[in-house]
Parts: C-alpha cells; sequence; structure tokens
C-alpha cells in the first residue's frame, strides 16, 4: 500500500495539475503569452493621425460617414475605468466624437449642444449609432461616459459611469443632448447598441464591481460575472442577462432582432434572443479559438466583425506605457455554408488581418466595408486611424 506521504503527494501533483489546466493554462492562453503573430493584409494600409486613441468605430452606411468615439492616448494611463485607471488628476479634456467622410477623407470633430452636465464632462468609451425609425437623416448616438464621481476617491469608489443620448443629423457637425441614464444596473459599462426610437438599449457591464480585488479574481479564475443590461428612458434599467465571461463589445444583427457580445477573456461571442421581457436567452456560442475581442460590427454582406488581441499581455501593458508594441487582429465571422456545417461547425471563423504592431497598436475596433474591400480599424491606446485594403 502506499505510504500516507505518497497519497498526499498524489494528490498535490493531481490537485496541481487540475489548477493549471483550470485556471492558469486558460489565463495563459487568453493572454497570448506564448502566441505568435503571423502579419496578414497589413501592407496596404494608410493612417489618419488627427484621429487619435478612438474606441470604438460605427459605420452609417446611408451618410457615407465613420463615427468615432475618440481621446487622447496620452490620457490612458490616467483615466481609463475599464481597465481602473482612475486617476482624476490626468483626467481627459478632449474627449469627443468624430466623423470620417469615406469619400472625401474628412474628418470633423462634432459640438456637444444643450448638455446639462456639461461640467461633469464627457469621457467616451462605447458608442453606438442608429438612425430613427421615424426618420433615417435624424441620428441617435448612444454613448458611454465615464464621469468622475462627485464624491469619494475614484480609485476607491471607481466612476461614475452613466448612458448618454444624443441626437445628429447625417453630415451635421453638432450633437444634441437628449437623456442622461443613471441606474444601479449600470456598473461598469463597456459597450452600447441602440434602437432607433431613441429611448431604448443594451449595454455590457464589463466587470462586476467597479473596484477591488475582486476584479482581479474575475481574470485569474475566469469568473462569469459579467453581465448585459437593459435600459428604457421611461421605464428604467435591468439586467437582460447575467453569469457571462468577459462581457465587452455588443452588437445588433441588421437583420433580426438577435444580440451578439463578444468576451475579452477569451469565450468567443456570446449569441443572445431578446424575450418580450427585454432579458436575453443564450441560444449559441461562437469560437473565437479563445482569443480575447472586444467591440463587434456588421458589413453590408451581413459578417460580423471583431478585432482581436492575439498578445492581450501587450494590449494591457501598451495602456501604461505606449513605447509597447500590441499586435491585432481581426476576424470575420460568418455562418458556415460549407462542408464542415454538417459535422456541427454552424459558424466559420477566417483570420482577415494581423500585425504585430507596427501598423496598429492594441485594436478595439474594427468595421469592414465590402465594396471597396477596406478595413477601417483603431484601437484605444493607437495614435490614429489605420485603413487597409484587405
Amino acid at each position: 500500500m502506499p505510504s500516507s506521504l505518497s497519497v498526499v503527494l498524489i494528490l498535490l501533483v493531481a490537485g496541481l495539475g487540475s489548477f493549471y489546466q483550470l485556471v492558469v493554462g486558460p489565463v495563459i492562453h487568453a493572454g497570448g503569452v506564448f502566441r505568435k503573430v503571423y502579419p496578414l493584409n497589413n501592407q496596404n494600409c494608410r493612417t489618419v493621425p488627427e484621429l487619435d486613441g478612438c474606441e470604438k468605430i460605427v459605420h452609417v452606411p446611408e451618410s457615407g460617414l465613420l463615427y468615432l468615439a475618440c481621446s487622447r492616448i496620452s490620457q490612458r494611463p490616467y483615466w481609463l475605468p475599464a481597465i481602473t485607471h482612475l486617476n482624476a488628476s490626468g483626467i481627459p479634456l478632449d474627449d469627443h466624437v468624430a466623423t470620417y467622410d469615406i469619400t472625401t477623407g474628412k474628418v470633423t470633430r462634432l459640438q456637444v449642444e444643450d448638455y446639462p452636465n456639461a461640467s461633469r464632462g464627457l469621457y467616451v468609451h462605447g458608442m453606438d449609432v442608429v438612425p430613427a425609425a421615424s426618420d433615417p437623416s435624424l441620428l441617435y448616438v448612444y454613448m458611454v461616459n465615464h464621469r468622475v464621481p462627485l464624491e469619494g476617491d475614484p480609485a476607491v469608489v471607481g466612476a461614475d459611469s452613466s448612458i448618454e443620448i444624443f441626437s445628429t443629423k447625417t453630415g451635421s457637425s453638432k450633437l444634441k443632448h437628449v437623456a442622461t441614464i443613471d441606474d444601479p444596473v449600470i456598473v461598469t459599462p463597456n459597450d452600447v447598441v441602440g434602437y432607433p426610437d431613441g429611448k431604448s438599449f443594451y449595454f455590457t457591464n464589463d466587470h462586476a464591481v467597479k473596484t477591488g480585488f475582486y476584479r482581479q479574481l474575475e481574470l485569474i479564475f475566469n469568473l462569469t460575472s459579467t453581465s448585459v443590461g437593459y435600459c428604457h428612458t421611461h421605464d428604467g434599467c435591468k439586467i437582460a442577462a447575467d453569469n457571462l465571461q468577459g462581457a465587452n463589445g455588443i452588437a445588433k444583427s441588421p437583420t433580426n432582432d438577435t444580440i451578439y457580445v463578444g468576451s475579452a477573456h477569451g469565450a468567443g461571442i456570446y449569441v443572445m434572443d431578446p424575450q418580450t421581457d427585454h432579458t436575453l436567452i443564450l441560444s449559441d456560442r461562437i469560437s473565437a479559438g479563445g482569443i480575447p475581442m472586444d467591440n463587434l460590427s456588421f458589413d453590408k454582406n451581413g459578417a460580423l466583425w471583431a478585432p482581436l488581441f492575439p498578445r492581450g499581455f501587450e494590449a494591457v501593458s501598451r495602456y501604461k506605457d505606449f513605447s509597447i508594441k500590441a499586435a491585432s487582429s481581426a476576424w470575420q465571422f460568418t455562418t458556415n455554408i460549407g462542408p464542415n456545417s454538417f459535422y456541427g461547425e454552424k459558424y466559420k471563423a477566417e483570420r482577415v488581418f494581423e500585425d504585430d504592431g507596427g501598423v496598429i497598436m492594441g485594436a478595439t475596433t474594427a468595421v469592414y466595408l465590402p465594396d471597396s474591400r477596406e478595413l477601417f480599424i483603431h484601437g484605444i491606446s493607437s495614435p490614429h486611424l489605420t485603413i487597409c485594403k484587405v
């Protein structure tokens, strides 16, 4: 019979093996510590330096414009609540929404009007731009705003984030404030998808809490602790789906009501169906090989696009030190119509673009235009918009 020491050693080895397989291994894989970068379609590219530090790009086809939520990357080490940079002494003073004319290349910074909380600032993150149901030339802009709290040290209490709704006309340089939504359900908003009524939206909470050690545990142990919320300006907010892993970018299908949520912890894309009470039911999940991703977008052909972090630890490091290059990928996800669909591969995931950080640094958003075969890609820590033929 084995000795007591042998039994203890066997149990210890088994326990360490399980811990590595269930905890350490997935974190190393998601962080891309040993992942190689294979450049793809990153040679025929140009940049737009006027657009700096843009977290999100939204294409409004009817307008011929891209709408971008931008800041200055120099402020990221101070104020970026998504990764608990909460030093209000370095609060950004230049956050804004800009447009980029796809035909002429003109950049226009939109000026905010009738914003009653102007003294509290506008610190942009996720965004959606939606033509109104009654008038396609009227656009509703839904914006995550990471405000500084009115009381307390931000490093302790976190940001006092809200969702702002603005309106604008196609081609206008003005943003008119419509509503500010504050609610306890809006904890750590990252991205938002709006509806053409100008009143309702879904958003992601990328963490369960604003500050504290539990945020680290969420990543270390791959906790399913994040959520999607739903709000209506008249009816308030509610949790629509919870127990998600790293909920981040969110998008709505252009052809039906299906909601897609990307995971920043490598869990792929959650496919969710809205119910009559606006809760979301998980119907499927699309794999991205365990690689973290950020914002989602659809092209005119119905393909879903996402920027991925092949070496995620570089992206996190770059938020503090801009001398560090951060690799980026852009993937396209489509319904699989090939032979493999008969064997359960419902979706096709295709790597279309990849760069080691020499062309685009830490991409957080990607928009593809099939007609021109152009990929517009930017990042919250990138100094310029990058446009590549792919």
